[in-house]
């Protein structure tokens, strides 16, 4: 149909569903070749762009293609949602994705220049960001990404991809408000009305990330969110049900009467719960219990643990045969536990009713790793109170993970998520899993031979047990254990260094021996350290400073190391577990390193946190410490002022404030249309729940309406419109508040056939325009 598909390939741009737009060939990407991407750059691709564009006539949205690799369409972006397996030979734009690789390249570097094994979570989505940003405005590629965006918009909310699109979208240029406008409205349409689909999970989870972005205030919409929230919370995962909590805690909408956003979404979560006729499943209950507890206001989230604990005490269960029913309904049951303060008489029942279930021969080894974890995690909550079930269900899951010691137990398949798990159990039960693993002083046998990590992960399990101990040959037998999994984990530095927080836990378990030869393993474990300060967390440095022993050694080291530390919260942590030490001058020798940290951070978030921590130091003292907390507190305070000021300003990621509300007018203006028809449908106002584009129909003949008052004839059409003065039909539309003539449309004469000729091309007048500027036809 267009006439420019039949020109050669390679002179043709093609753009979201195949519209052709002759222009010259474009070069190739200078790093795209295929299948010979880096590999560290490959993965930041593959968390966010994961797809490949084949190249040929069956590549859907490809159209006039032809296969050529230089007019692939610019998706950028966009290209999660196509579906495809992997990356061509040339994608997109040449310059714009060049800018794409260069950032993403720049954060690969970052990330080996660290040491990290793997990016950082945050590097792909940030890196886009950049990219996009480092688009200059008048550059004709956000154009295009943005019109791309709004041509794929049906299809985008079908797979359920558009909000996380839309959230990487560059939204400061004027390019982009058509873009918002179609994209709110799309939204408010299916939420709102009952003839079209409900939205994704995963675009109903990021939402409140959308409206806070945008700075929304439309409580109609936000109520359509909650209903849709409340009637498919089900389908969520853990994941996507904890993010839509914290972000609605973080949305910045009230309601007079409603309360926050988080209240009205709690209660539309509590009223399924309590009037949904069905139960819920188990693992939904689990899922739910574990996103509320995400969730940082108490106040806030107490309704809603209210609503889960009554929905737990309701469950049968009998009927919880089921493996993979019993396990989530014990771990929702042991949360809520331990934070509603569930009774015992339900509590104890589930404890049972998991350890039935786990002592069946049907229970497979993916389910047993898959809720191993689970079951630690459940028993750390109830042992205060059912520590007889909690005892005899830890020992059931011990059973089936294996029965001999150390390295058996650990090599099994399903107990190392079980094992690392355990390090929150209460020392009670954590001396069961020690008798387990270690019944005899000739465990330490079986320790050469056990991994780094699985030495690890057993210390973390046993480094404190010879201090509770219920006698001194069973302390003994454990001292020796311990020995040797420290004695394992630094004969492992030699060879490959061993992370930072093994080290530091294998001080801390050496520190805490009695035995002959522990100081000389703590020493050992501190001097393996003297390279890896710069590696250290703050919780690292709050596990050294945790010694039984005498922290002065530990205190030198730290202070002769300071300047090596990764970052202020570090530096932070030494001091603040070393300042009531008293009469030392290492503070003071210290706190030019923490001014000039201080004075190098520019994230507003780093700066928060560092701020927080000085706030919360320990009170008593003496004067000096508190006059370094106070003049390291002004310091934070000031680079934290000027780190906001010199931010760029939130208004600049959006559209105006003026357009938004406009925006909102339009979706009001829709709302107020579907109730007027609802209430009069003898109109023959037509709502097609599609958001597929269409080209503009035919008009029909609709005769003249003749007003009483006046002879003037009526279009029946909003926009057209007869003219006194000029004796002819007027065409307007309304774009973006403001009003863009069409035309004048006159007869010929005064007949009533010449009066419908005008009539009919005014009417395709208005259409061409409400198409070229909505996208959209009249009703």
């Amino acid at each position: 149909q267009d006439p420019q598909a039949r020109r050669p390939p390679a002179q043709v741009c093609v753009h979201a569903r195949g519209r052709g737009v002759a222009g010259p060939p474009r070069p190739a990407m200078p790093m795209a070749a295929a299948r010979g991407v880096p590999q560290g750059l490959s993965r930041h691709c593959a968390a966010v762009l994961p797809v490949r564009f084949p190249c040929g006539p069956q590549a859907p949205g490809l159209g006039a293609c032809g296969g050529d690799a230089a007019a692939v369409p610019l998706h950028l972006l966009l290209c999660r949602a196509r579906g495809h397996s992997d990356w061509s030979a040339r994608v997109g734009d040449a310059e714009t994705m060049s800018v794409l690789w260069g950032h993403l390249e720049k954060a690969t570097a970052q990330d080996a220049a660290r040491g990290r094994g793997k990016p950082a979570r945050g590097a792909p989505r940030a890196g886009l960001s950049e990219a996009s940003d480092a688009l200059q405005p008048e550059d004709d590629s956000r154009r295009r990404l943005l019109n791309a965006f709004v041509a794929e918009l049906p299809e985008l909310l079908q797979q359920g991809a558009c909000v996380e699109t839309a959230l990487r979208l560059p939204m400061r240029d004027a390019g982009a408000e058509r873009a918002v406008k179609r994209l709110v409205l799309a939204l408010s349409r299916h939420l709102e009305r009952a003839d079209y689909p409900d939205l994704a999970p995963s675009d109903l989870a990021q939402l409140p990330l959308l409206l806070q972005r945008l700075q929304l205030q439309d409580h109609a919409l936000f109520d359509g969110f909650c209903a849709a929230c409340g009637r498919s919370w089900s389908k969520f995962t853990k994941e996507q049900l904890s993010l839509l909590l914290r972000s609605t805690e973080d949305y910045g909408l009230l309601h007079p009467t409603g309360g926050p956003a988080l209240a009205r979404l709690v209660a539309a979560l509590c009223g399924d719960l309590a009037g949904s006729g069905e139960a819920p499943r188990p693992s939904d209950l689990d899922a739910l219990t574990r996103a509320a507890l995400d969730v940082r206001s108490s106040g806030l989230r107490a309704p809603l643990l209210e609503s889960l604990r009554a929905k737990v005490e309701a469950l049968d269960v009998a009927s919880l045969t089921d493996f993979s029913a019993a396990v989530p309904a014990l771990h929702a049951a042991a949360e809520l536990g331990a934070t509603t303060g569930l009774s015992p008489s339900t509590l104890g029942p589930l404890l049972e009713a998991a350890c039935a279930a786990l002592g069946r021969s049907a229970v497979d080894d993916d389910a047993l790793d898959e809720h191993g974890a689970s079951i630690v995690r459940a028993c750390s909550r109830a042992y205060r109170t059912a520590p007889s079930a909690t005892e005899a269900l830890l020992d059931a899951l011990l059973e089936r993970l294996g029965t001999g010691g150390l390295a058996s137990l650990f090599d099994a398949p399903t107990a190392r998520h079980a094992l690392a798990a355990g390090r929150g159990l209460p020392g009670a039960l954590r001396l069961r899993l020690g008798e387990r693993a270690a019944p005899g002083a000739a465990s330490k046998e079986a320790v050469p031979g056990l991994r780094p990590e699985a030495a690890t992960i057993w210390l973390g399990l046993l480094h404190d047990l010879p201090s509770i101990a219920p006698s001194t040959a069973r302390s003994a037998e454990l001292s020796a254990v311990v020995a040797a999994l420290v004695e394992r984990i630094l004969a492992a530095s030699q060879d490959a260094p061993p992370p930072p927080s093994a080290l530091c836990l294998a001080f801390l378990a050496a520190s805490g021996l009695r035995s002959e030869g522990a100081a000389d393993l703590a020493e050992r474990a501190l001097q393996a350290l003297d390279g890896q300060w710069s590696h250290l967390r703050a919780s690292d440095v709050k596990v050294l400073f945790r010694t039984t022993g005498d922290a002065k050694e530990v205190a030198r080291r730290a202070y002769a190391n300071f300047g090596q530390l990764a970052d202020v919260r570090t530096m932070l942590a030494v001091l603040k577990a070393d300042v009531g030490e008293g009469g030392s001058s290492a503070p003071r020798a210290a706190k030019a390193h923490l001014l000039k940290g201080i004075a190098l951070l520019s994230s507003s978030k780093e700066l928060s946190a560092a701020e927080a921590a000085l706030r919360q130091w320990p009170a008593g003292l003496g004067e000096e410490a508190e006059a370094l907390r106070r003049e390291l507190l002004a310091a934070a305070r000031a680079r934290l002022f000027e780190a906001r000021v010199s931010a760029p300003l939130a208004g600049g990621k959006r559209p105006p404030r003026g357009f938004l509300l406009y925006v909102q007018a339009c979706a009001a203006r829709a709302r107020a249309a579907l109730q007027a028809c609802i209430e009069a449908p003898s109109d023959e106002a037509t709502l097609a729940p599609s958001d597929a584009i269409t080209a503009p129909a035919a008009a029909a003949p609709v005769a003249p309406v003749v007003k009483e008052s006046n002879d003037e004839p009526d279009s029946g059409a909003r926009g057209v419109a007869w003219h006194r003065g000029v004796g002819g039909w007027e065409v307007k539309v309304e774009v973006q508040g403001r009003k863009v003539l069409g035309g004048y449309f006159k007869p010929l004469d005064k007949s009533a056939e010449e009066v419908e000729r005008a009539r009919v091309a005014a009417l395709e007048c208005h259409r061409s325009l409400e198409f070229k500027h909505y996208n959209r036809i009249s009703a």
